[in-house]
């Protein structure tokens, strides 16, 4: 929340693991509240901790894929009763055909994901694509290519889909997506595209004269609705509201997509 022109060092506010773990949980809760604002319901957005330890084992994974064995965690995730907190029941790729997920790359970079299982393709949603070379962007995405297809395979009957453990393709979506200048702000562009990407909405009014606005409204809906979850700092600084000026929105259409949440 803090204006990026008071930051006392270049990375003092980048979004972390807990801070995108906390708006992917809030758009969770979104989803199962009655009535559902997603227009498509076969959608799932994967919790931040199991995604970490995915990319964690994958080395082990690798190791020897067809001796691995995906833990009760993974199943619980897969079948929607995981996070106990926000259960869908959903299986992927029976009930769910996108996984929406965010992915640290490059040490520094924030993007979005669309996993789509149908298609067998992760579609990237990168808001500064010249800061990482597609070739990286393919080999930042490996463990998710090669295991949630083995993921798949151990969880589905065969009957119900081929055991297959063929990599995922990842593709960089470049048409209409939404830019941004500051490596500072890739993650809040992550979080807004993938809210658009399950709403069905287009990604007008996500730019960089909107950033001053975005982040302060989306750590209000953070509280609003994750609560104490988010930790005693943004506790602190959202119980002093006075000492904070909401600046104006730019473009009517996003002020339009907030004010629908």
């Amino acid at each position: 929340m803090t204006p990026r022109l008071d930051w006392p060092s270049f990375d003092y506010g980048w979004l972390k693991d807990f801070h995108m773990g906390a708006a992917m949980k809030m758009f969770r809760n979104r989803f199962i509240r009655e009535p559902s604002q997603y227009p498509n319901q076969r959608i799932a957005f994967l919790d931040q901790d199991m995604l970490s330890s995915l990319l964690r084992d994958f080395d082990q994974f690798a190791l020897s894929r067809r001796n691995f064995l995906f833990r009760d965690m993974y199943l619980e995730h897969y079948n929607g009763l995981a996070p106990v907190d926000s259960q869908t029941k959903k299986k992927w790729y029976v009930d769910v055909d996108h996984l929406y997920a965010c992915l640290f790359v490059n040490k520094n970079h924030w993007v979005a994901l669309d996993i789509n299982l149908p298609a067998r393709t992760i579609y990237v949603y990168d808001s500064i694509p010249s800061l990482v070379k597609d070739s990286d962007l393919v080999k930042e995405c490996i463990a998710l290519r090669r295991m949630i297809p083995a993921l798949l395979s151990q969880a589905i009957p065969p009957q119900v889909r081929k055991k297959s453990y063929a990599m995922l393709e990842v593709k960089r979506m470049t048409q209409g997506v939404s830019l941004n200048k500051y490596p500072g702000d890739c993650g809040v562009f992550a979080l807004k595209n993938i809210e658009c990407l399950a709403l069905g909405k287009k990604f007008d009014g996500i730019c960089d004269e909107n950033i001053p606005a975005i982040p302060i409204k989306l750590a209000c809906e953070l509280f609003d609705e994750v609560g104490e979850s988010l930790g005693h700092r943004m506790t602190t600084i959202l119980s002093q509201p006075n000492q904070f000026v909401i600046p104006h929105l730019i473009d009517e259409s996003l002020t339009s997509l907030m004010s629908d949440e």
